[in-house]
């Protein structure tokens, strides 16, 4: 892997894909960041993973899920007797857009 360069245009190029905005006196501390960053990934890249398998996660284990069984549903009456406000049996929230 080639060392990718950090310069300017390529801090600029990062903020803008990630919209945030600093301001220009800060492009050194964040150009040394983003160049440790890189350089730690150039070290991983070094490992030897070639009798390494793939992995979804970082330990194996088996999913536990529960069966699908049908049964009743909550009656809407018991659903909303809790609910602060309501209103024809369903749940009633305040307005949060106008």
């Amino acid at each position: 892997m080639s060392k990718i360069v950090v310069d300017d245009k390529l801090i600029e190029h990062l903020l803008n894909l990630s919209m945030l905005g600093i301001e220009r006196s800060e492009y050194d501390r964040f150009r040394t960041q983003i160049q440790r960053i890189l350089d730690y990934i150039g070290m991983l890249d070094e490992l030897k993973t070639d009798d390494v398998s793939p992995m979804f996660g970082g330990i194996e284990c088996p999913q536990f899920l529960r069966m699908d069984i049908t049964q009743e549903c909550l009656a809407r009456t018991s659903a909303v007797q809790n609910a602060p406000s309501e209103k024809e049996g369903l749940f009633e929230i305040p307005k949060v857009i106008e």
